[in-house]
């Protein structure tokens, strides 16, 4: 049965590859550079295979007879899952950006660690954040979710036209992005705030008494009370992140 399908509907079964292939290169977890190349391939190759018997009975797509037409068409599908990923990818980058706010106020801004996630180098307190939201991600099934949503994207909208969408999307992307700093901040502030009272003490003591050395004692009360909210706010952290990354996915889903 799937042979016969895969025969006679190779070009459908290439075209929704293209669409998870772009999802999985981009998406936060799948996209990680630890998971190598040739087991993202393979996870494109066995989600598609379950999920193609299901929908070439179900979703109605016109293929084109002309070879570039259709090679248009299989880079419209990978912008598509590459869209998908990427919108996702924003919202995660605003624990990273958190982290980094506050990491600065506590004078970790010089010490940075390489993120393989994102492949760049971020402070360390970012790197927990990132690695933080990424659990969260595993912890509210967000993985599955979003294969289920590049299904449900296919169910929805068979063959997005680029040109016609591309204000919409365009629209959709200033929004994640805008939010992105929004989230970044509402998770940051009640550490920045604290730190910002802790400068002002720490000025009020240098006033007084001038010949305490501030700059040296600074460093460690900042650290020390930075990782005291950090711990107290974990809780606050976590269930704000599970509210947001599961809102945003509903968002990126309603979209398509």
């Amino acid at each position: 049965m799937l042979n016969e399908l895969l025969i006679g509907k190779f070009q459908f079964f290439l075209l929704i590859m293209m669409r998870m292939f772009g999802m999985v290169a981009v998406a936060p977890f799948f996209s990680s550079a630890i998971i190598p190349m040739r087991i993202k391939v393979v996870l494109t190759l066995g989600i598609t295979i379950v999920i193609f018997p299901i929908l070439s009975t179900k979703v109605p797509i016109q293929i084109p007879h002309g070879i570039f037409d259709y090679f248009f068409l299989i880079g419209n599908e990978l912008i598509v899952g590459l869209t998908i990923g990427l919108l996702l990818s924003i919202i995660f980058a605003a624990f990273q950006l958190a982290g980094e706010f506050f990491s600065i106020q506590m004078g970790l801004g010089i010490s940075e660690v390489f993120d393989p996630m994102s492949q760049i180098h971020v402070p360390l307190i970012g790197q927990f954040l990132t690695l933080l939201g990424t659990l969260i991600f595993i912890l509210t099934k967000g993985h599955l979710l979003l294969i289920e949503g590049v299904y449900q994207s296919y169910m929805s909208v068979p063959q997005l036209d680029l040109i016609k969408s591309s204000g919409t999307l365009s629209k959709s992307m200033i929004d994640v992005f805008v939010n992105m700093f929004s989230i970044a901040l509402k998770i940051s502030l009640p550490i920045m705030g604290t730190l910002f009272i802790v400068t002002l003490c720490m000025g009020l003591l240098a006033k007084f008494a001038p010949q305490m050395n501030i700059l040296m004692l600074g460093f460690p009360v900042y650290i020390t009370i930075g990782f005291i909210m950090l711990i107290l706010l974990l809780p606050y952290i976590v269930e704000n992140g599970n509210y947001i990354i599961e809102k945003y996915l509903e968002q990126i889903f309603h979209l398509f």
